[in-house]
């Protein structure tokens, strides 16, 4: 007998967060949006859902990919949540280490941080559903908006699938991704 997969609710790329949505991160229970959301942003890029993507377009598409499965709590502006979902504009996290994006994309990330001198204490649940060429895309994307491309460091490289299933090796849990963060502060 089969069973159906249950379906995450479509990215809602406005900039709200939805009620549900804070509740779920708040309750540590959250699943973030998820393939099918990323299928809609390739559709809207011009590509067809479950299409193989080239480098170039997967790059082309990092934007899209953050604004179906990462702006609901880190909002288009990369601002972030006040009290809620820390800023990924201007912040350094993703400069720490070449992999640590990855390794919070990948396992998540659970404990109290400190962004920019303010506290956050919801879990950021893993979005190892994406394809390794999927979080490339979108730690690069990060990487570049919002003026912290001004904060990367001249000697960092684009990360690759490679390095993204590299990092898919290393096995964490969401709380050894807060203790290998914590090397960094």
């Amino acid at each position: 007998k089969e069973e159906k997969a249950k379906m995450p609710p479509p990215a809602q790329p406005s900039g709200a967060v939805p009620a549900e949505v804070g509740a779920a991160h708040a309750a540590g229970a959250g699943q973030a949006v998820g393939a099918g959301a990323t299928g809609a942003a390739l559709a809207k890029a011009g590509q067809a859902p479950g299409a193989k993507m080239g480098l170039a377009d997967l790059k082309a598409n990092g934007e899209k990919i953050f604004t179906a499965n990462c702006a609901m709590c880190h909002q288009a502006n990369g601002k972030g949540v006040p009290g809620n979902f820390p800023p990924l504009a201007g912040n350094k996290d993703l400069f720490a280490d070449r992999l640590f994006p990855a390794y919070v994309l990948l396992n998540g990330l659970k404990g109290e941080i400190q962004v920019e001198g303010k506290t956050f204490k919801n879990e950021m649940p893993a979005l190892d559903f994406l394809s390794d060429a999927e979080i490339a895309a979108v730690i690069d994307h990060g990487r570049a908006a919002w003026g912290n491309d001004k904060l990367a460091p001249a000697s960092l490289s684009p990360l690759t699938a490679a390095d993204v299933a590299k990092a898919r090796e290393t096995k964490m849990q969401a709380s050894d991704v807060h203790a290998y963060r914590a090397k960094f502060e």
